[in-house]
């Protein structure tokens, strides 16, 4: 995370005050972020973000008892011509997808399905994201991540899922982009060294076994709805005898390393592949 003493400033835009109140719990609780304004209101958010130029915005789409909407707000924001640029996160109820490819085309630097994603976790990657200054600079900060941008980083994930086959449908999927994002900035030798599935549990208040179950469903799903031909291509890991299968861990650790691969060779970044 960003080593700065300065808490990250941020504001949110969203109806739902549980949400809010959420993130609010958070706020207190911490002292590396500082929550300056929250809203309902789409039109107000635009005026809130000129007046306290916040490091980051974190944004519902629909709105649905407040004034406007999300995806209004995005385009005012992308239109506003600021002479600062805010990290934008998307925290929705709309499921991933469609939306989400067009979202991340220059709208939002992250999205976040509210489903499965608790804000503790929207909060420690607006963290890792977190920008250098605030101009207009697209440089990220994120001595975790090597100053890779995280969202250049779940696209390449999300890539290689999709060849994959491993459905948007299933939580499991989010769990993995979230698994080997957290690989990536814990730099394992070995799977042994560090449990995603532990810290996600943790984060998402529930058990590790839960967590495991659902990334296994996930893949299972591919397994038997992929030509085994798109399998063996991009798959290469050796699995277990008895189910043919990869193990949550095996999975997670396979890509983790293959994105770490991909990350240098688009990137020529040799920190990140050590």
């Amino acid at each position: 995370m960003n080593t700065s003493t300065t808490p990250m400033t941020f504001i949110i835009l969203e109806d739902d005050m549980d949400i809010v109140t959420g993130f609010e719990k958070f706020n207190i609780d911490r002292n590396d972020i500082k929550l300056v304004a929250n809203t309902n209101s789409s039109y107000e958010a635009i005026k809130l973000t000129k007046k306290l130029k916040p490091e980051a915005i974190i944004v519902d789409l629909e709105l649905s008892h407040g004034i406007g909407t999300g995806f209004e707000f995005l385009t005012e924001l992308r239109n506003a011509k600021l002479n600062f640029t805010p990290l934008v996160i998307v925290y929705t109820q709309v499921k991933p997808g469609i939306v989400y490819d067009g979202i991340h085309e220059g709208y939002a630097d992250l999205v976040f399905y509210k489903g499965n994603t608790p804000p503790q976790y929207v909060i420690n990657s607006m963290l890792i994201s977190r920008k250098k200054d605030r101009t207009q600079s697209e440089e990220l900060v994120s001595t975790s991540l090597r100053e890779l941008e995280i969202k250049k980083i779940t696209e390449l994930i999300n890539r290689e899922l999709d060849t994959l086959g491993i459905s948007h449908k299933h939580n499991g999927r989010e769990y993995i982009v979230q698994s080997i994002l957290l690989m990536i900035e814990k730099q394992p030798k070995t799977p042994r060294e560090f449990s995603p599935l532990s810290f996600l549990a943790d984060s998402h208040a529930t058990y590790s076994s839960n967590i495991s179950r659902d990334i296994s469903t996930a893949i299972n799903y591919a397994w038997l709805n992929t030509p085994i031909e798109t399998l063996e291509e991009h798959y290469t890991a050796p699995m277990q005898m008895e189910s043919c299968l990869p193990t949550p861990m095996e999975f997670i650790y396979y890509y983790y390393k293959k994105i770490k691969e991909l990350l240098q060779k688009y990137c020529n970044c040799s920190q990140v592949a050590q």
